[in-house]
This record gives C-alpha cells, structure tokens and sequence, in this order.
C-alpha cells in the first residue's frame, strides 16, 4: 500500500522534513503490515467480539434509602423531584 504522505501531512495540519517523512512512511508500513495480519485472524471460534461486552438486564431495585430523605435534605425541591438549577441554556 503506497502512503500518500503529502495527504497525511495536510490533514493532521504537520509539516516533516524528509528525513522525519522517511522514518514516518516505514513506521506507517509496520502498521499497516499488522493491520493486515489481524485481517487474517478468523473470528468463527471467538465467543465475543472486542468491544462488545454482554450486556446485563436493567432492573429497578428498590432502595433502603427512601425518597423522603432526599428531598428533606435537599436545597430545593417539590413533592416528587428535587429542583436544580439550569445547567444547559436554551
């Protein structure tokens, strides 16, 4: 795969001199070289993908805690939901 070090230097905004542009394409080459031997890895006998771990069952638990105390023990509140101030502008 040729690496197009002018397009790469434009879009992370760098500018190399050609002694760090030589150093960066060979780097560049050995990624790419691994990149392409994962590609290779079969994936039939993995149980999970990396990434995606299982996901748990939501559930409402109920609490010893009750909602009373909150809101006693709140700056500011009604009957059901404690009042905070506004946080994103409209």
């Amino acid at each position: 795969m040729k690496i197009d070090m002018k397009r790469l230097e434009n879009l992370s905004k760098i500018e190399l001199e050609d002694k760090e542009r030589l150093i960066f394409i060979k780097e560049m080459e050995i990624i790419i070289q691994w990149v392409e031997e994962i590609e290779k890895v079969s994936e039939e006998n993995i149980s999970y993908k990396l990434g995606l771990t299982p996901l748990r069952d939501d559930s409402i638990k109920e609490s010893d805690i009750k909602r009373a105390f909150f809101l006693k023990n709140s700056p500011k509140s009604d009957d059901e939901f404690i009042i905070v101030n506004e946080v994103i502008k409209k």
